[in-house]
C-alpha cells in the first residue's frame, strides 16, 4: 500500500527499544495517583525542521522532547508543565505551547542555554491563565496580520476577567481565547493578556482548525447534541400515548414514561414518525462548528457562517489544503430509538447500533456531508447471533485525530477505539465511493491512537498511543508500524490495564464499532437521554436502602425495578466509588447478589454493582459474549478510580461568595421537599468524616440510598 511518492526512509526499528529503557530509568516509587482521564486533542507536533518531536505526557504532566535521527528516536528532555496536558503546538523552532487541561493554563516553552541564548535546554518561559479546562490550540496568521494563538476553553473558571452569567439566557458556554503569539511569552502581565475572548453559543468547545491562508479559524463544540428532546410522561399519556410495547414479554403493564423525539428539519417525530410539534415549546440553535474571521487585528466570530447538524460528539477537525473543506471526526447517537437487549418482544433495540462513527465534511457553500466509516456493516443482521470477523476487521471506532498531507489526496484518521490509522482517498471519501477495507488501515501495537504528526519527506508518521503512553512510528510507504517509544507513566497498573475495556470496540463489540466510551466519553458522559428499558426481562427486586418510601409519603407504589424505565440521561463514570448502586434507578446493584450487611457490601458494594453492567457488553455494545471475570475485574478497578476535576468556579482558597454562602446554608439547613433539607438526601461529606468516628472515602451527593419522589418509579439518589 503506497500513500506517498517520497523515497523509503531507512529506519532502524531496533533503535526504538530505547523507549521502555527510558521509562524504566525514569521510574519512581509509586505514590497515590488521581485519575482524571482527560482526553488528548493534539498530542504530538514536529519542529519546523522535522528534527524534533514534541509529545504531551498527560498522566505525568510533562512535555516529552525527542530527537529524530538516523538511528530512530532519542529522548532529549522531559519538561514539567501543568496538570493533564492534552495539546501541543509549535510556533517556531525555539517556541512550543502546551495546553494544560486541568491547570486551566498554557505553558510556553522556549530554548536557552546557561547564558540565556536561544540554543540549549527547553524551559517554561511563561504561563498563560485561561478559562476552564482548555483543550486545543492552533496558530493562525493571515496576510498583513501577526500570528495569533487560538485556545478553546469553557465559559467559566477562576481566571476569566468577566462574569460568566450562568443563569443569563442567550449566553454561550464556549470561549475562544486569542493571544498575540509573539508578545505572549514575554508578557509582564501575570498570566498573560489575551487580545480578545470570543464566546460561542454552544457547550464546552474542543477542536480547532485553521485554513491554509490563516484567514479563518474553525471552532467546534464538543458535546453538541443531535436534535433530540423529551416529551413529558403526562403529555405522552394524555395525547398519543407510548409506542408499543407498553408491557413486558409477560404482558405485565409497565408504568407510563416520557418519550424521546428527534427534530428532522421540519418536525419533532418519535420512532413511529408521529409529530409532537405542538408540545415542544422552544428549541436551541443547533450550531456545532463556528467560523472565526482572522483577517483583522482583533478576530471576530462570523455572524453569517456556522455549521449545524455536524454530529453528536465532535472530536477533531482538519481543513483540506486545496478546497477549504473542513473534515470533522465525530460520532452520532441514535437515542431516538428505544431499548437495550435482544429486542425479541419489541422487535427492535439499540443493541450494537446506538451510534455511527463518522467523518462529516463541511463545504464552503454551507452543505454538510456525512460519511459512515462502517457502512459495510449490515445492521439488519443481528450482531450477536452471527458475529462477523470480516466486519470487525474492517471497522473503525471513535475517530479522533486526522490530518491531510500537503497535496490533500489522502486523509489519515486515528481510530482510538480500533488501534488503527484509517487511510482514505479524499475524493472517494467526499463522493462516498470508498469501501471499508483492512488493507487501507494501519494496525498499531500500543492501542488508543489519539493523534499524530506526519513527516512527508521521510514518509514517517508519529502516533500517540494512549493505552501504553507511547509513540508508535509508522512507515507510510510500507503501511506498517516499525517501532514504538514508551514514556514514563505514573499511572498504577490497574488503570493502564483497565483502560482498554472502556474504549476498545474490537474487544467489546461483535462488529468492532461500539464501546462504552461511545456514551461515557472519556469516562464522563455524552449529554444525552436514552431509553434503555428491556421488555424481554421481568421485574427485579429493589433491596434498598430507602431514604423515603411510598408508604412514608402516604402513597401506594412499587419500589422495584420495572423492565420499561423511560428516558434517563447518561450518568458519568466519575466518582462512583463509595456511592452505592448505579444508574438513575439504581437498578445495577450488588444488593441482589448477597445478603451481607457489612460496610461497603451488598447494596453498597460498587464492584458488585458494576458486575451487573457486564450484560451491557452484549445488550448494548452488541458483543457476542460478556467480559471474563478477570477482564471485568480490571475494568471495574479502572472505573472506580475515575475522579471528577475540581470545582471550576469556587475560589481557589475555598472561600465562598455571598451568593454561594446563601446556597450553602440553604442546602444544609432548610427543608426543601416537605421532608428533608437537600443534604438529607444528597449528603456532602468530602472529607469522609462519618458518624461515630468511622472514616470513609467521602460522599459527594449520595450515600447510595433510594428515594420515592412521587414518580411512577423509585430512583436512586444520584451523586452531585
Amino acid at each position: 500500500m503506497v500513500m506517498t511518492t517520497v523515497p523509503f526512509f531507512l529506519f532502524l526499528a531496533t533503535a526504538l527499544v530505547l523507549g521502555p529503557a527510558f521509562a524504566e530509568e525514569m521510574s519512581v516509587t509509586q505514590t497515590a495517583f488521581t485519575h482524571f482521564e482527560s482526553g488528548q486533542v493534539r498530542p504530538v507536533a514536529l519542529s519546523p525542521d522535522k528534527r524534533f518531536l514534541f509529545a504531551v505526557n498527560t498522566p505525568a504532566g510533562t512535555l516529552e522532547i525527542l530527537k529524530i535521527g538516523r538511528r530512530g528516536l532519542q529522548h532529549v528532555d522531559s519538561v514539567r508543565v501543568g496538570l493533564e496536558p492534552v495539546a501541543v503546538a509549535v510556533r517556531n523552532r525555539s517556541e512550543v505551547w502546551v495546553v494544560n487541561h486541568l491547570s486551566d493554563s498554557v505553558s510556553i516553552l522556549r530554548k536557552r542555554d546557561d547564558s540565556g541564548r536561544r540554543r540549549g535546554s527547553w524551559h517554561v518561559a511563561n504561563t498563560l491563565y485561561v478559562g476552564d479546562e482548555p483543550r486545543d490550540i492552533v496558530f493562525a496568521k493571515s496576510r498583513r496580520q501577526s500570528k495569533k494563538a487560538f485556545i478553546t476553553t469553557a465559559h467559566r473558571g477562576q481566571n476569566i476577567p468577566h462574569d460568566p452569567q450562568f443563569t443569563e439566557p442567550g449566553v454561550g458556554r464556549a470561549d475562544i481565547w486569542v493571544f498575540e503569539a509573539k508578545k505572549a511569552w514575554k508578557s509582564d502581565v501575570a498570566g498573560g493578556e489575551p487580545l480578545t475572548i470570543l464566546t460561542l453559543f454552544t457547550d464546552t468547545p474542543r477542536a480547532l482548525a485553521a485554513s491554509p491562508d490563516g484567514s479563518r479559524v474553525y471552532a467546534a463544540g464538543f458535546l453538541t447534541g443531535n436534535g433530540t428532546t423529551v416529551i413529558p410522561e403526562e403529555v405522552v399519556t394524555n395525547t398519543q400515548g407510548l409506542p408499543e410495547p407498553t408491557t413486558n414479554f409477560e404482558g405485565v403493564l409497565q408504568p407510563p414514561t416520557s418519550l424521546i423525539v428527534k427534530y428532522d428539519g421540519q418536525h419533532w417525530r418519535d420512532e413511529l414518525g408521529r409529530t409532537w410539534d405542538e408540545h415542544v415549546y422552544f428549541s436551541l440553535p443547533d450550531e456545532d462548528v463556528f467560523v472565526i474571521d482572522n483577517r483583522t487585528h482583533v478576530p471576530t466570530v462570523s455572524a453569517s457562517e456556522s455549521y449545524a447538524g455536524v454530529g453528536t460528539v465532535l472530536f477533531n477537525m482538519a481543513v483540506h489544503p486545496a478546497t477549504g473543506e473542513v473534515f470533522v471526526t465525530n460520532t452520532d447517537a441514535r437515542n431516538e430509538e428505544r431499548f437495550e437487549g435482544e429486542g425479541y418482544f419489541a422487535g427492535h433495540s439499540l443493541r450494537g447500533r446506538f451510534l455511527e462513527n463518522r467523518i462529516s465534511i463541511l463545504q464552503p457553500n454551507g452543505n454538510v456531508l456525512h460519511r459512515d466509516l462502517n457502512k459495510h456493516i449490515d445492521h439488519d443482521v443481528p450482531c450477536c447471533d452471527a458475529p462477523s470477523p470480516q466486519n470487525k476487521a474492517k471497522a473503525l471506532a471513535l475517530p479522533m485525530g486526522l490530518q491531510f498531507p500537503a497535496n490533500g489526496r489522502y486523509l489519515f484518521v486515528a481510530a482510538f477505539g480500533s488501534d488503527k490509522i484509517g487511510v482514505f482517498r479524499t475524493r472517494k471519501l467526499r463522493n462516498d465511493s470508498f469501501e471499508p477495507n483492512e488493507n487501507t488501515q494501519i494496525s498499531l501495537s500500543g492501542g488508543g491512537p489519539s493523534g499524530f504528526a506526519i513527516d512527508e519527506e521521510k514518509g514517517l508518521m508519529y502516533v500517540m498511543t494512549r493505552f501504553n503512553n507511547a509513540i508508535s512510528v509508522v512507515d507510510l510507504e510500507a503501511g506498517a508500524e516499525v517501532g514504538s517509544f514508551a514514556f514514563f507513566n505514573p499511572e498504577p497498573r490497574h488503570i493502564v490495564e483497565g483502560r482498554r475495556f472502556l474504549y476498545d470496540a474490537q474487544l467489546t463489540s461483535a462488529n468492532g464499532d461500539h464501546s462504552c466510551a461511545g456514551c461515557h466519553v472519556f469516562g464522563n458522559l455524552d449529554g444525552l437521554a436514552w431509553d434503555l428499558g428491556d421488555p424481554d426481562i421481568s421485574e427485579i427486586n429493589n433491596p434498598g436502602p430507602f431514604t423515603l418510601t411510598p408508604e412514608t409519603a402516604g402513597m401506594e407504589a412499587s419500589v422495584h425495578f420495572r423492565p420499561l424505565k423511560g428516558p434517563m440521561t447518561t450518568q458519568s463514570l466519575r466518582g462512583l466509588d463509595n456511592h452505592g448502586p448505579m444508574h438513575w434507578r439504581g437498578d445495577r446493584t450488588g444488593g441482589n447478589d448477597e445478603a451481607s450487611h457489612q460496610p461497603n457490601s451488598g447494596s453498597f458494594d460498587e464492584k458488585a454493582a458494576l458486575r451487573q453492567f457486564n450484560g451491557a457488553f452484549v445488550g448494548v455494545n452488541g458483543n457476542d459474549q460478556p467480559l471474563t471475570s478477570e477482564q471485568f475485574r480490571k475494568f471495574s478497578e479502572f472505573v472506580l478510580d475515575l475522579t471528577y476535576p475540581p470545582n471550576p468556579v469556587k475560589n481557589l482558597d475555598n472561600s465562598l461568595t455571598d451568593a454561594q454562602q446563601f446556597g450553602h446554608d440553604f442546602y444544609f439547613d432548610r427543608i426543601s421537599d416537605r421532608f428533608f433539607a437537600c443534604n438529607g438526601c444528597h449528603p456532602l461529606d468530602p472529607d469522609g468524616n462519618a458518624e461515630h468516628g468511622v472514616r470513609h472515602p467521602g460522599f459527594f451527593g449520595t450515600d447510595g440510598s433510594y428515594s420515592f419522589e412521587f414518580e411512577p418509579q423509585t430512583m436512586k439518589i444520584p451523586h452531585c
